[in-house]
């Protein structure tokens, strides 16, 4: 069963210059987003501009308590009316938590990856 959200880049790092497409289950739908600046361990930038969205996204990552944080402040808008109610009523408020469940997990992955490296 495909997830609800899911994202695919032309690359295995992210970097300047990579791309990827967000996509939707329900409804149908995906989007593409460019890495337009990026400081590792820091801040990663994107930029879209395309059939359904455009504007510019960023992450901005710092640890706090021993918990890897971050922030993203979004600057989007829609060019198709069902899309923007749909994000505004529907994602928008449930974006944050979303994304807290999966770095949390991405922590408990890389942490498990880590202890278990013989580097």
């Amino acid at each position: 069963m495909k997830p609800f959200v899911w994202m695919n880049f032309n690359r295995d790092h992210l970097d300047v210059g990579c791309t990827g497409r967000v996509s939707f289950t329900i409804p149908p739908f995906s989007y593409e987003l460019g890495v337009i600046e990026l400081k590792k361990n820091e801040y990663i930038k994107f930029e879209s501009d395309g059939k359904y969205f455009g504007g510019t996204a960023e992450m901005k990552f710092y640890e706090k308590n021993g918990h890897l944080h971050y922030e993203e402040p979004h600057r989007l808008y829609a060019r198709n009316n069902f899309i923007y109610w749909y994000y505004k009523k529907l994602l928008a408020d449930n974006h944050v938590p979303y994304m807290e469940s999966r770095f949390k997990k991405l922590e408990k992955v890389l942490t498990k990856s880590n202890k278990s490296c013989y580097c």
